[in-house]
């Protein structure tokens, strides 16, 4: 970084060796934060990958890895089967309302005299329930 600098600046008094002399340089020029921010980005990304990394081996070396995909596959498994237990419970309050409407129909059916039209009315409404 410093002989790329030296390069763009022009200046042979500086050596590569001269930390100094290049922080000096650096300092005075405002695109030196973006260069001091970008290298300190890459020294946390350089740190964060080898945490990463490490961890990773660990996790595989004593399978955490794996329990993690299967508790993944338990977790699907069980949002699966709660939405299932909810469809079942609203088909079933269906059918009690469908049962409950047909026993209102079969009361009024037994009140009414076959010969009526109300009748023949139930009778059609029950055939549709």
């Amino acid at each position: 970084m410093a002989q790329r600098l030296k390069d763009k600046v022009h200046l042979p008094q500086v050596s590569i060796g001269s930390r100094e002399k290049v922080d000096q340089i650096l300092t005075k020029y405002s695109p030196a934060v973006k260069v001091n921010e970008i290298a300190e980005k890459f020294k946390t990304d350089t740190i964060s990958k080898k945490v990463q990394e490490l961890v990773s081996k660990y996790e595989k070396f004593t399978g955490v890895e794996e329990i993690m995909a299967l508790q993944n596959t338990v977790v699907e498994a069980q949002e699966r089967f709660i939405s299932a237990q909810e469809r079942r419970r609203d088909l079933g309050r269906q059918v009690a309302n469908i049962e409950s409407r047909l026993k209102e129909l079969h009361a009024e059916m037994q009140n009414t005299m076959k010969g009526d039209e109300k009748y023949l009315h139930l009778c059609t409404e029950e055939h549709k329930v």
